[in-house]
């Protein structure tokens, strides 16, 4: 499946802030990335992601805004667009 994918990098996170908006995009930590499809765990279904959003905690680790006490939360490589609406068994229905 394709995958945004957040790669934090301290020298990365650093050119950023010294380029600012000059920033060349092959900076930027986030790539488009082929991953291979979860498996769900046992008694799971797996459903068929038709729309994937992008939420404020995701934007705030794009803009390096998140809170430092979230970070033990989070481990990278990290995949973004957790918010989202799939089909799963033929019957639409929305998956948080």
């Amino acid at each position: 499946m394709k995958a945004l994918v957040y790669t934090a990098s301290v020298p990365r996170y650093l050119l950023l802030r010294a380029w600012g908006k000059r920033a060349p995009l092959g900076l930027l930590p986030l790539r488009l990335r082929e991953i291979p499809d979860p498996e769900p765990p046992q008694g799971w279904e797996k459903g068929k992601v038709l729309l994937s959003g992008i939420c404020g905690s995701d934007l705030a680790l794009l803009f390096g805004k998140s809170s430092p006490r979230l970070a033990p939360f989070f481990s990278f490589p990290a995949v973004l667009g957790h918010e989202i609406v799939a089909e799963v068994g033929g019957v639409r229905a929305a998956i948080n």
